[in-house]
């Protein structure tokens, strides 16, 4: 299979995911998770710029929960691989660990 064809299937899946949240209707993948839609409700919140109050008003959002499978494979894949496996920012470990190095440098100061 060319990966010009896998790109439209696995497109075509995505289309008929957002398709069926957009109707209200649960999605299930099996051995994946559960995709459904939640209300948030209207809330009282705060503009941090002025202080004032301010009303959010309700909002559907879309909610996602991992399978059983997904939740017993990540817990016993025994390392912290979010950096590695992705290859997406491939120097954000070293990053996060200059950051660290340097606020505890300047706590010892």
């Amino acid at each position: 299979m060319t990966q010009l064809a896998v790109r439209e299937i696995v497109q075509k899946t995505f289309d008929a995911v957002l398709d069926s949240l957009a109707t209200g209707q649960r999605v299930e993948l099996r051995n994946f998770g559960v995709f459904d839609l939640k209300v948030r409700a209207a809330r009282q919140a705060r503009n941090l710029s002025t202080g004032d109050s301010v009303q959010v008003p309700e909002k559907i959002v879309v909610a996602f929960k991992p399978s059983k499978e997904m939740e017993r494979r990540v817990a016993t894949s025994g390392k912290d691989n979010r950096f590695e496996v992705s290859g997406f920012m491939p120097h954000a470990r070293e990053e996060l660990e200059k950051q660290a190095n340097s606020e505890r440098d300047l706590d010892t100061k």
